[in-house]
């Protein structure tokens, strides 16, 4: 019933919102006969997460989504039952919609494989682009590996005006090698102002090439890593300090737990955090660690001193306006 109300040539914003809804392909595939006449279009989002819409209904919804006066476009299409197909669609759409400032992909739980969300990284063209973020979780759908990483490294290339990144690669089974095309194309990205890289519960281990990329990022202000549940170890946990001291950071955020983190890693975080003169907000998630009494005393004293979060582990002891969480290993 909403489909004859959409072709609205003069309309610039629309938020096609339909997360849970029990819509099924077929209005799926009419709103996109609308989406055409829509000639002057801005911004775009469109959520139909958590629906049981497949292909039949998606690809011809993303194939109207090729609008050239778009913007911002933001794609939720987590939990359905799309796959390779559709992600292609949206590929070729936002290839055609060109100049695009803002783009948002959420491929989380569905059926997209690498081929198919590598055919949508291949289309991405960002040197226009100062937001991009995409998550593509592998838990229970989307499984980025190598020809993944290989595209969007590629795309990133002529990404050099982008200010904001946010990747979620949650449980993704890529190993050491796949990674590298990504990091490569990453160290392009050296006007970034804020990085968001997820990496949780997946086969992630070298932290080496994601801290050289990161150290091209000479503008970088605001990171949030989240490398927990992987096997990076303390070893990739000291190399993520770095960063602190080599990088303006002003807000960092690292999650970090049940990965193998103990006392030195713990120490080499406290010292960078001490050193780095521009940090103004710092939050650590290091559940799971194996560190002692007297580093768990250092962490609760560093984060009175310098007011941040830290949870490891059990009960709160109250420090400002922060929760430091401090308790038995």
């Amino acid at each position: 019933g909403l489909g004859p109300g959409l072709g609205l040539p003069s309309l610039q914003e629309m938020n096609l919102l339909l997360e849970s809804c029990n819509i099924q392909n077929r209005g799926v595939a009419r709103f996109g006969e609308k989406f055409r006449d829509c000639k002057n279009l801005r911004k775009l989002t469109v959520d139909l997460g958590n629906t049981t819409i497949s292909d039949d209904g998606a690809v011809p919804l993303m194939n109207s989504l090729g609008i050239d006066t778009l913007d911002e476009i933001s794609v939720t299409l987590c939990r359905t039952h799309v796959s390779d197909a559709t992600a292609q669609a949206l590929g070729g759409a936002l290839q055609q919609c060109g100049k695009l400032s803002t783009i948002e992909v959420n491929l989380r739980s569905t059926d997209v494989a690498d081929d198919g969300c590598a055919a949508l990284c291949s289309c991405l063209v960002l040197d226009s682009t100062s937001s991009l973020r995409m998550s593509c979780s592998a838990r229970q759908g989307v499984d980025v590996r190598t020809a993944t990483f290989k595209a969007l490294g590629a795309a990133f290339s002529t990404a050099q005006n982008m200010d904001t990144l946010d990747l979620d690669f949650h449980a993704a089974s890529a190993g050491r090698e796949a990674w590298e095309p990504l990091f490569v194309g990453m160290e392009n990205l050296r006007a970034l102002s804020k990085l968001t890289f997820s990496v949780k519960d997946s086969n992630f281990r070298d932290c080496a090439q994601l801290v050289v990329a990161m150290t091209s990022m000479r503008n970088l202000r605001t990171l949030e890593l989240d490398v927990s549940g992987t096997n990076v170890g303390n070893s990739g946990v000291i190399l993520l300090a770095l960063v602190l001291r080599s990088l303006p950071v002003v807000e960092f955020k690292l999650g970090a737990a049940y990965c193998s983190v103990d006392d030195p890693a713990v120490t080499q975080l406290l010292e960078a955090a001490e050193d780095a003169h521009e940090l103004r907000k710092m939050e650590l998630h290091l559940d799971g660690t194996r560190i002692t009494d007297e580093s768990r005393s250092k962490l609760v004293r560093c984060a009175e001193r310098l007011q941040f979060m830290c949870t490891v582990n059990g009960t709160g002891v109250q420090a400002a306006n922060n929760v430091i969480r401090s308790g038995g290993c």
